[in-house]
């Protein structure tokens, strides 16, 4: 799946994407794998940002996080586990990185 992404984002940007790019997608592909029910969520853009964009900066705040699931609206009790599940990959996956590749790629 991140290879397809690396295709895609390279088709979008007209350019070959960077080693950084790559280990970054693996990121966002395993996102896509482990939460399917996350992605509609995650790639809709709210105020011009996907909803990962809007999760990644609040990963260190537990307050910043609940209103940032709220505004992407995944804050349903039928979430809590995978949105607690991806706060730790975010927290640890340079988040902001695979965050930037979502906004380029979706």
């Amino acid at each position: 799946m991140w290879q397809f992404y690396l295709r895609v984002l390279a088709y979008k940007e007209g350019t070959t994407q960077a080693v950084e790019d790559a280990m970054h997608l693996i990121t966002l592909a395993e996102i896509t794998a482990r939460w399917p029910a996350l992605q509609g969520a995650l790639t809709t853009r709210t105020e011009g940002e996907t909803g990962l964009a809007v999760l990644t900066p609040h990963t260190g705040d537990d307050v910043s996080w609940a209103k940032a699931l709220r505004r992407t609206g995944m804050d349903s009790s039928a979430h809590t586990d995978a949105c607690t599940d991806l706060r730790a990959l975010l927290a640890t996956a340079d988040g902001p990185a695979v965050a930037d590749l979502a906004q380029r790629l979706f």
